[in-house]
């Protein structure tokens, strides 16, 4: 099955659907996250250049609180990124919207109401995706980091309509289908943050099907420590998942049998709390009650003798509590040599990403995915997504 693009959609005097996410890119605090935008902005000019106009939908919270997130905030952000007037529709009846775009023109773009004000979002009705198609001409899908969603826009709606993938879409497909081809050698994948039991998962799906893909795993960050402490290494109060111990244990091993070496830290910049005036100190085996929170300066040596022989890099999730800037640095100084590297890289994840982007490195990466790493995760596993498969269907 394929997916068609939107560089094959007849655009010129249609009205077309965006579908988006922004789920992630309103925060509580009323700042507006504009990277994702960006990302959207070449799929919008695109429509906009072949003679289309814009109708864009989306979704934030989730159905029980919705009424949070009005999409009315985000016209100042889109008007600056599109640098044209934004028209906002409010009420997602038939009617309403009908109305409001029965004297649409080529070039013009509007902003629907949070999709999930409604119930049949959430609840995947026929009936709603009709009230979305009756008003426009195609579909495009600019949400790849909303395909584990099976709301009605973007499960029943690309049913109904001529349907595409948008640029960012299909940039992201394109790079997890690169990754897994595994024609690109040394490969070398970094794993971060937290979420142990999903990585496991992943990394074991790796081992079982995509053999020799990856070269070697770097491993930091609140993961490291249930692998560690598997082996018999001192961790004193880190972050261990003590039901995980097991499977992390033997992972290392099928690792050597896969012939894909993973690699722990050798050392930590630890402190006894988390707080960015705490006292720190580096350790190899970490003392109670002290507790890691980023690699040391030996493991972000040992990590950089392996990235600099990459010729594919993969990094999903940070080395190190980054929300506190002092114990930032090893996810930065990676970010740093990734960034030097020639090495084809892609780097999913908002807290990786986002450190990236503030470190000022994002430019230099091949690829960015803040807002998909759990679809990426899935993909991995083998699971097929409804968003994505509703796009697979309809080509069909």
């Amino acid at each position: 099955m394929t997916i068609k693009r939107i560089e094959n959609a007849p655009l010129k005097d249609s009205r077309v659907f965006l579908r988006t996410n922004f789920e992630k890119i309103i925060h509580p605090s009323g700042i507006i996250h504009k990277d994702y935008l960006k990302s959207i902005l070449p799929t919008i000019e695109f429509c906009l250049d072949r003679g289309a106009s814009v109708v864009i939908g989306s979704h934030a919270g989730n159905p029980q609180n919705a009424d949070r997130f009005s999409f009315s905030q985000l016209i100042p952000a889109i008007e600056e990124i599109t640098k044209r007037t934004v028209q906002f529709i409010p009420e997602l009846s038939t009617d309403k919207i009908k109305k409001q775009l029965q004297t649409s023109v080529s070039g013009d773009i509007f902003l629907l109401e949070n999709l999930l004000k409604e119930n049949g979002e959430a609840k995947n009705l026929d009936s709603f995706a009709k009230t979305l198609a009756d008003s426009v001409d195609l579909y495009v899908n600019e949400a790849f980091g909303a395909s584990m969603h099976s709301y009605a826009s973007l499960v029943k709606l690309p049913a109904l309509l001529p349907s595409f993938t948008g640029i960012a879409f299909e940039s992201e497909l394109e790079a997890f289908q690169s990754m897994l081809a595994g024609k690109t050698h040394p490969l070398v994948m970094i794993l971060g943050g937290t979420g142990l039991e999903n990585k496991i998962k992943v990394m074991k799906k790796l081992f079982q099907s995509y053999n020799h893909t990856v070269d070697e795993i770097l491993i930091g960050g609140g993961l490291a420590f249930t692998f560690l402490k598997s082996r018999a290494n001192q961790v004193g109060n880190s972050l261990v998942e003590q039901t995980l111990g097991v499977s992390a244990f033997q992972i290392i091993e099928k690792s050597e049998l896969m012939e894909t070496k993973i690699t722990l830290p050798s050392d930590h910049i630890t402190a006894e709390q988390i707080s960015g005036d705490a006292k720190t100190k580096i350790q190899t085996m970490i003392e109670s009650p002290w507790r890691g929170l980023d690699i040391g300066p030996k493991t972000l040596a040992q990590f950089e003798k392996s990235l600099k022989k990459a010729a594919f890099i993969f990094w999903y999730g940070p080395l190190g509590m980054v929300e506190i800037e002092k114990f930032r640095k090893g996810t930065s100084s990676i970010a740093k040599i990734v960034a030097k590297s020639k090495a084809r890289s892609i780097i999913i994840g908002e807290d990786t990403v986002r450190t990236i982007r503030e470190a000022g490195y994002a430019d230099s990466m091949s690829f960015l995915g803040e807002y998909s790493g759990d679809v990426w995760m899935e993909l991995f596993k083998g699971n097929e997504l409804p968003a994505i498969h509703a796009l697979k269907d309809v080509d069909e």
